[in-house]
């Protein structure tokens, strides 16, 4: 089956890395899907063979030449086991990885904690902070040692 001719480069900002979006529904061309990028459903290319899809599905998209009219679906997304209710979304400014309670970001004997109470830990054998402007540091309290 022929894939579906590329609409022309939209004007909107280009977008890199991947987007989750969902497929609205499978069309002769090809999967209509929806994504946070774009205001309406849009016609999409995939990698995928056509009956490996269905309407619902997440799925990651990129973007041919970054153009968020022209996505390309990449394949559908699984759910990782144990995340829980660990969530990451990402759009063309940031990536958030979020937790209701807490996140750790571990390598080795180094680490960094997140809860919801606003507390922040670093922890390592060394730090270092460097900065070229100013490094400040406030809190209602500082102690050194």
């Amino acid at each position: 089956m022929p894939q579906p001719k590329p609409a022309p480069l939209s004007e909107a900002p280009r977008i890199e890395g991947v987007v989750v979006g969902h497929i609205l529904s499978l069309q002769d061309d090809g999967p209509l899907v929806s994504h946070p990028l774009s205001p309406t459903p849009v016609l999409a290319r995939s990698l995928s063979a056509p009956d490996t899809l269905v309407a619902g599905d997440a799925v990651a998209l990129m973007f041919e030449a970054g153009d968020p009219a022209r996505p390309i679906v990449m394949g559908r997304m699984a759910a990782l086991p144990g995340l829980g209710d660990l969530t990451i979304s990402s759009d063309a400014e940031q990536t958030v990885i979020s937790h209701p309670r807490k996140l750790v970001l571990r390598c080795g004997k180094a680490s960094v904690s997140l809860d919801a109470e606003g507390r922040v830990q670093l922890r390592g054998e060394y730090l270092l902070s460097l900065a070229r402007g100013v490094n400040r540091i406030a809190g209602g309290a500082v102690k050194v040692n």
